[in-house]
């Protein structure tokens, strides 16, 4: 029986286009804001997924990567997110991700963590800087779902992105745990 060829991987129909690759996050106005031929595919692929960014950078770089604190403390009530309840009490923590040997900063994260839905181990290891938090929650095996809520470059387009990132929820328990924007130095990618 002869065999039916399959199209060429460049014909129309193999392609997925942005709206393609949002279209069940829901944000499709987002990622019309980055210059998705630009960036290099590694970044692509970090920013449309919603993988933990800690082992992906491993596995590509093929080097440990370092969850380096930045800064964590308890947010004042004027400094809310409107992802959360006003009456939740919510911790920052800003993280840098680096190559244990090359030393290259790959991400910086900031987190709003809903602190009062904060299993109590989890809260107790991010407090010792053991792991990221993608880490901790794998170590936990706790079940939780993630949420790409934004994209974008800095700067703005149509000017060619030195800088590219993502936001998203990270859902614990069918709510907000916490709120996370992950930004990309694309000079680390090069």
């Amino acid at each position: 029986m002869p065999q039916s060829e399959s199209p060429p991987l460049s014909h129309p129909n193999h392609l997925v286009g942005v709206d393609e690759l949002f279209k069940t996050s829901g944000c499709l106005a987002a990622s019309q804001t980055v210059m998705w031929t630009q960036l290099p595919p590694f970044i692509r692929v970090l920013l449309s997924t919603d993988g933990t960014v800690t082992k992906s950078l491993e596995s590509y770089f093929w080097e440990p990567v370092a969850v380096l604190r930045r800064a964590q403390r308890v947010l004042d009530t004027h400094e809310r997110l409107k992802d959360f309840d006003v009456a939740d009490a919510l911790w920052l923590r800003e993280v840098d991700l680096v190559g244990v040997h090359s030393q290259r900063c790959f991400a910086r994260a900031i987190s709003y963590v809903r602190f009062t839905l904060l299993p109590d181990d989890l809260r107790q290891q991010l407090e010792r800087d053991e792991l990221g938090i993608g880490g901790i929650i794998r170590a936990l095996e706790l079940e939780t779902y993630r949420k790409i809520v934004a994209v974008g470059q800095q700067p703005a387009m149509p000017v060619e992105p030195k800088f590219v990132w993502r936001s998203y929820h990270l859902y614990y328990r069918n709510q907000v745990l916490m709120h996370i924007t992950e930004t990309f130095d694309l000079s680390a990618f090069t």
